[in-house]
């Protein structure tokens, strides 16, 4: 991912397919609903958001989302592995 409107549709598909409202979302990561249709639409990504990607932009960089491991190493090592499969 390397846009704001990426992530905030990244979000979005994991938010329902969890079966959640955006206020039980909200509920549960202690932000407000607002703030989580705000980065579902990209309509209020944080500047530090927009910085960061622009950064990862220029090196041609993008954000892999995926489901939190346990061993943050095992993890690390699949995401290598992967990016090196797909070169």
């Amino acid at each position: 991912m390397t846009t704001e409107r990426q992530l905030g549709a990244a979000i979005r598909q994991a938010r329902t397919k969890a079966g959640l409202t955006q206020s039980e979302l909200a509920e549960l990561a202690g932000v407000s609903r607002a703030f989580v249709s705000g980065m579902e639409s990209a309509s209020r990504p944080g500047a530090e958001l927009r910085r960061v990607l622009a950064i990862l932009r220029a090196l041609g960089l993008g954000i892999i989302l995926e489901r939190d491991h346990d061993d943050f190493e095992s993890a690390l090592e699949a995401t290598l592995s992967e990016s090196a499969q797909e070169r």
